[in-house]
């Protein structure tokens, strides 16, 4: 409210002074998207801004700006492309865990901490945005680099509704 530009978290706290250990997988995705090679390259941030999400080196941190409180979660693999939903109480995240060759989308309810496969197809599958009210996921797929497709996936029963054909 006073204007003042405050950090709420510092690499150095997130990873300590250790660098930043990065899949190979990871710097692949992140020379592709021409992405900065270390530190904090995105953030999610709930709706009403009561939640922001910092992923960094294979962990995902979730800082509540009012209080400061911080809380680290583990994926148990490798996080990619998180997507944190509008209400700010889960995320979907991408991830290869099921088999290196392919990325699954799973999903992650941050109040319970459940951590459930949400699409398991094979392909790159990629997470995009929440709808505004949570309940869908815009997921795309690419099945190599001429082949792709866009989704939607219902988060709560997992239902997938192709929005394009393949291309």
């Amino acid at each position: 409210p006073d204007g003042r530009v405050k950090p709420l978290v510092t690499v150095a706290e997130l990873i300590g002074s250790a660098e930043e250990q990065l899949s190979d997988a990871e710097k692949a995705r992140r020379e592709r998207t021409r992405t900065a090679t270390r530190g904090v390259v995105d953030i999610g941030v709930s709706d009403d801004g009561a939640t922001v999400m910092v992923p960094l080196g294979g962990v995902f941190l979730l800082v509540t700006p009012s209080s400061g409180n911080r809380t680290v979660l583990n994926p148990r693999a490798p996080p990619y492309d998180l997507q944190l939903s509008p209400d700010g109480r889960t995320i979907a995240i991408r991830s290869n865990r099921r088999n290196p060759a392919y990325f699954d989308i799973y999903r992650r309810d941050l109040v319970t901490g459940e951590s459930r496969p949400l699409l398991e197809q094979n392909g790159i599958n990629s997470a995009g945005r929440f709808s505004p009210d949570g309940r869908q996921l815009l997921v795309t797929r690419s099945y190599g680099p001429d082949h792709n497709q866009l989704f939607v996936v219902d988060v709560a029963t997992g239902e997938v509704s192709a929005l394009t054909a393949e291309s």
